[in-house]
């Protein structure tokens, strides 16, 4: 059964580290529904959030494949809460 995952990585700032990353979603076609990505000032590396609509299995070959990668120094894999919050409101009428 697909899921929604968030897989984020944090890599080394180096120009090929984005080309590797789409290289392995490439080879195993998937399609990525949300990419994210910031530069951290303290240390010089770069966070990646990739969301992605995926099975457990393929996730777990994705990061597998990804750690596999030299530049890039976390993977981790999450799955994202669908819940959202509603607020309601009470009115008391008095006739």
């Amino acid at each position: 059964m697909k899921s929604t995952y968030v897989i984020s990585i944090i890599a080394e700032n180096s120009l090929d580290v984005f080309q590797r990353l789409s290289n392995v979603f490439l080879r195993n076609r998937l399609l990525i529904d949300q990419f994210k990505f910031e530069r951290s000032k303290q240390n010089f590396n770069t966070n990646f959030y990739i969301e992605l609509e995926i099975d457990e299995i393929k996730v777990e070959k994705i990061v597998k494949q990804l750690s596999k990668i030299i530049e890039l120094t976390t993977v981790k894999a999450k799955l994202k809460n669908h819940v959202k919050s509603i607020n309601k409101e009470v009115y008391v009428c008095q006739n």
